[in-house]
C-alpha cells in the first residue's frame, strides 16, 4: 500500500492529537499552609479599597475608618468582603460559568479509519483495502440554543443567590454589633445591681449578727443577691457568645476583640415605610425571588431541549473507501436512530415536574415574603409602643427610688425597701435596653426580607 492512501489520515490523526493537548494541570495542594494562607485576611488598605468599591445590588460602598471603631455598616461590609463560607460560595459563580462554556461547545466530528488486509482464497491482483470515514453528530446542534439559554440562566441565578446570602451575611454581622452594645450596657447595669445587693447584703448580715437587723431581711437581701449574681453571669456568657459570633460573622478568629464605634446608640423608635411600599416592587428588589425566577427559566429551557431531544438523532458524515480490487468509492453516510422505546419521555417528564416544582417554589417564597414583611412591621410597631412605655414610667420610679433614699437618711424607713425599689429601677432600665436591643433586630429583619435598607 503506498503513502498517499493514508496520508490524509495521519494528517487528521495528527491534528486531533494537537487539539487535544490544550489544557494544563495545576497542582492545588490541601495542606495546612495553604488553608491558613487563604483564611489570612487582606492587609487594611486593601480592606479600605475593596469596601469603597464593591459592587452589590442592595449594599453600597463604604469608607472604613479604623480610628473610629467599628460601626454596624462597616461589620456588615466586612462580612460580605471576608466571611470564608460566602468565599467557598462564590466559587460556584465559577463552576456555573464553566457550565455555560461547556454548554455552548458543540459535538466534535468522529474520525473512523480501516484496514482490510488480504489473508487467503484468490489473491491474485489483490491489494490491502482502506476506508476513512468522517461523521457529525446533529443532537447537540439541534437543542444547543436551548442548552445555553438554560446554562445561562443557571448562571445568572447562581449569581443572584450569591448576592442574596451576601445580604444576609451582612445584615448578620449587623445585627451581632447591636447585639454586642445592648449586651455590654446590659451587662454593666446588671454588674450595677449584683454590686449593690452583694454589699446590701453584708452589711445586713453584719447588722444581724450583732442583733441590729432582723434574720428574715438578711436572708432575703442574701437571697437577691445571688440571683442577681446569676443573671449577670448569664448576660456575660450571651455578650462572648456574640463577641464569637460577630468575629465569625465577618470572618476573623473567634479571639479577636474588635473595638465598636462609640457613637453607635440602639434605637429607641424606628419608623418604616407603610406594608404598601414595602411590597411595591418586592419581586424586583429580592434577589433570592430573581434567583428562582432565573431557575425557572433554566429548567423551561431545558425542557424545550428535551422536547427537541425527542426526534431522532441523526448523525451525518461520509465515507471514502478502497476495497481489495482497488475500487474506489466516496459517499454520504448517515445514522440514524429509531425510536421505537426511548422518545426520551422519560427526560421531559422529569423536566416538566422540576420546572412545575420551581413554579410552586417561587409562589411560596412570595407568599412567605409577604407574610414576613408583615410580621416585622408588627414587631417594630409593638416594640415602639413598648419602648415608648417604658420611657415613660422611668421618670417615676426615679422619683421613688430618691424619696426612698431620703427616708433611710431620716431613719423612717429600712434599707431592704430601698434597695429593693432601687433594683427595680435598674431593671426597668435593663429591660429598656433589651427592648431596644430587639427594635434593632426587629429593624434589620425588616431590612432583610424587604431588601432595602431602611432609616435609622
Amino acid at each position: 500500500m503506498s503513502h498517499s492512501r493514508f496520508q490524509g489520515a495521519a494528517y487528521a490523526l495528527a491534528g486531533t492529537l494537537c487539539l487535544s493537548g490544550c489544557a494544563t494541570y495545576h497542582a492545588l495542594a490541601l495542606n495546612s499552609a495553604n488553608v491558613e494562607r487563604r483564611l489570612r485576611p487582606p492587609n487594611s488598605n486593601a480592606l479600605a479599597i475593596a469596601a469603597r468599591q464593591i459592587n452589590h445590588p442592595l449594599l453600597h460602598p463604604l469608607r472604613l475608618d479604623a480610628s473610629d471603631g467599628l460601626s454596624p455598616d462597616a461589620a456588615a461590609l466586612l462580612a460580605v468582603l471576608l466571611n470564608p463560607a460566602l468565599r467557598a460560595l462564590r466559587d460556584q459563580a465559577g463552576e456555573a460559568q464553566a457550565q455555560l462554556l461547556k454548554a455552548g461547545i458543540l459535538p466534535n466530528p468522529q474520525f473512523s479509519g480501516n484496514l482490510d488486509f488480504v489473508t487467503g482464497g484468490a489473491t491474485a491482483g489483490t491489494r490491502t483495502g482502506s476506508g476513512y470515514g468522517l461523521n457529525w453528530d446533529l443532537q447537540g446542534v439541534v437543542t444547543r440554543g436551548q442548552d445555553v439559554a438554560s446554562a445561562r440562566a443557571d448562571e445568572q441565578a447562581v449569581r443572584l443567590d450569591i448576592a442574596w446570602e451576601e445580604w444576609q451575611t451582612a445584615l448578620a454581622a449587623r445585627t451581632a454589633v447591636y447585639d454586642l452594645i445592648a449586651l455590654r450596657a446590659q451587662v454593666a447595669l446588671a454588674g450595677e445591681i449584683s454590686d449593690r445587693l452583694a454589699s446590701n447584703a453584708d452589711l445586713v448580715s453584719k447588722a444581724a449578727d450583732i442583733h441590729e437587723m432582723p434574720l428574715l431581711e438578711s436572708a432575703t437581701l442574701e437571697v437577691s443577691a445571688n440571683d442577681a449574681r446569676a443573671v449577670l453571669l448569664g448576660l456575660q456568657q450571651a455578650l462572648e457568645q456574640r463577641r464569637i459570633a460577630l468575629n465569625r460573622a465577618i470572618g476573623y478568629p473567634p479571639a479577636t476583640n474588635l473595638r465598636l464605634q462609640s457613637a453607635t446608640e440602639l434605637p429607641s423608635r424606628v419608623d418604616p415605610p407603610s406594608a404598601a411600599t414595602l411590597l411595591h416592587g418586592l419581586e424586583e428588589r429580592r434577589l433570592d425571588l430573581l434567583a428562582l425566577k432565573r431557575g425557572y427559566e433554566s429548567e423551561d429551557a431545558k425542557l424545550r431541549a428535551a422536547i427537541l431531544a425527542q426526534f431522532p438523532n441523526i448523525t451525518i458524515g461520509f465515507n471514502r473507501a478502497t476495497d481489495t480490487g482497488n475500487v474506489r468509492t466516496l459517499g454520504p453516510a448517515i445514522t440514524m436512530a429509531l425510536p421505537f422505546f426511548d422518545r426520551n419521555q422519560g427526560s421531559i417528564a422529569v423536566a416538566n415536574a422540576t420546572r412545575q416544582r420551581l413554579f410552586d417554589e417561587y409562589t411560596n417564597r412570595v407568599f412567605a415574603a409577604r407574610a414576613d414583611i408583615a410580621a416585622a412591621l408588627a414587631d417594630v410597631h409593638s416594640l415602639n409602643a413598648q419602648i415608648a412605655h417604658a420611657q415613660k414610667a422611668l421618670p417615676a420610679l426615679c422619683r421613688v427610688v430618691e424619696m426612698s433614699g431620703k427616708a433611710v437618711a431620716e431613719g423612717n424607713a429600712g434599707i431592704l425597701g430601698y434597695s429593693t425599689t432601687h433594683n427595680e429601677l435598674t431593671r426597668k432600665a435593663l429591660d429598656l435596653l433589651k427592648l431596644q436591643q430587639q427594635l434593632a433586630q426587629a429593624r434589620i429583619a425588616l431590612e432583610t426580607t424587604a431588601a432595602r435598607p431602611l432609616s435609622p
